[in-house]
């Protein structure tokens, strides 16, 4: 069975495309989530607003999810 949540994401939804805005404000996502995240953004085309502040994602964290977010439509 697959995974539905990882540090609070909700990696079904995400792989779903069915949430437009993810609100991680505070919820422990830290350089793990960040980067598991990063891979799931570019199949969530639906989501357009991504709220990550006050999580420690760390420099690896940043540097995965730049990469990804200047390809999207997420602000």
């Amino acid at each position: 069975a697959a995974m539905t949540e990882f540090c609070g994401i909700p990696l079904a939804s995400l792989r779903e495309n069915s949430i437009t805005e993810l609100n991680l404000y505070r919820k422990g996502v830290g350089v793990p989530g960040a980067i598991v995240l990063s891979k799931l953004l570019p199949s969530a085309a639906a989501l357009t607003s991504l709220n990550l502040m006050n999580n420690n994602i760390g420099d690896k964290g940043v540097s995965a999810l730049a990469a990804i977010l200047k390809k999207t439509q997420i602000s």
